[in-house]
């Protein structure tokens, strides 16, 4: 499977959870949060993997809020790639030489 598909079915699965109103097994449902709430609770999945900075899934529970704040937002994982490109090159000088790898 090429590199990036599997992010790409998550936030898929994500934006269907999100118009179907999924329910959660702690009982509340998809598509009813303030955009607000969806950031405050990243900001505690964040602090659980800094405490278990080695655990994927708790990566995966930071990367499920932030991107569901990007469904939310109707932004596609390209307008984030793009976005994410935009900015590297802003910060990094040389992102298009290391990237391309010609000198």
């Amino acid at each position: 499977m090429p590199h990036g598909e599997e992010l790409l079915k998550a936030c898929t699965e994500l934006r269907i959870l999100e118009e179907n109103h999924a329910e959660h097994v702690k009982g509340w449902k998809c598509g009813f949060f303030p955009d607000e709430d969806i950031l405050r609770y990243t900001h505690g999945e964040v602090s659980e993997l800094e405490a278990a900075p080695d655990d994927i899934n708790e990566m995966a529970d930071a990367m499920v809020c932030l991107l569901s704040y990007c469904v939310r937002k109707k932004w596609s994982i390209d307008d984030v790639g793009k976005a994410i490109q935009y900015k590297l090159r802003k910060r990094f000088k040389d992102v298009d030489k290391l990237v391309s790898g010609k000198p």
